[in-house]
C-alpha cells in the first residue's frame, strides 16, 4: 500500500552520490530495430564536482554566467544538446544565450524566469551573477534529471 508519509520520511535520509545521463540514438535504434542506451556523461566527473549536493549544483549554475565558468557552461551546452552535433557548438551560444540558459535552469516560476531575463548583465564579467535563492539548486537538479530520457542516480 502507498504511504506518502513513509516516502517523505525515507527521502530525508537519501543522499545522491552521483548521476549518470544516458541517451538513445533513435535513428540507429530504428535502423537496427534495437535500442542501445549509451552513457552521455557522469555528473561529478563531467563538471569536476566533489559532491552532488544542492550547494554544489547551485555553485555550478552560478558559475555559468561568469567568465571563469564559461568552460563549464560550454560543457553544459554540449550535454544539453545530447549529441545533436549541429546544436552542440558552444560558440553558437553567446553570453546572452548563456544567461537565458542560466535563467531557465534556476527559475522554476515563469514570472521569476521573465524577471531573471530582464536583469541580464550586458556581458560576462568576473562576478556578473545574480543572487539566487535555495530553489536554484533544486531547479538545476530537476533540469539535469530531465534533459535526457534515462537518468541513473547512485544513492547511499
Amino acid at each position: 500500500m502507498f504511504n506518502a508519509n513513509k516516502l517523505v520520511f525515507l527521502a530525508m535520509f537519501v543522499k545522491v552520490l552521483d548521476y549518470v545521463q544516458y541517451y538513445l540514438d533513435l535513428m540507429a535504434a530504428n535502423q537496427r530495430d534495437q535500442a542501445e542506451w549509451q552513457p552521455e556523461y557522469n555528473l561529478s566527473s563531467y563538471y569536476g564536482l566533489n559532491e552532488v549536493s544542492p550547494a554544489s549544483l547551485n555553485n555550478l549554475a552560478e558559475s555559468f554566467i561568469t567568465l571563469e565558468g564559461r568552460p563549464l557552461f560550454d560543457r553544459y551546452y554540449r550535454a544539453n544538446s545530447v549529441r545533436l552535433h549541429h546544436n552542440s557548438d558552444p560558440r553558437a551560444c553567446d553570453s546572452s544565450c548563456a544567461y537565458n540558459h542560466y535563467c531557465a535552469i534556476t527559475q522554476l516560476d515563469y514570472t521569476d524566469f521573465r524577471g531573471c531575463l530582464e536583469t541580464e548583465p550586458s556581458a560576462f564579467s568576473s562576478r556578473a551573477t545574480l543572487q539566487s535563492d535555495s530553489s536554484a539548486a533544486a531547479i538545476l537538479w530537476c533540469f539535469f534529471t530531465t534533459i535526457g530520457v534515462v537518468s541513473v542516480f547512485h544513492i547511499s
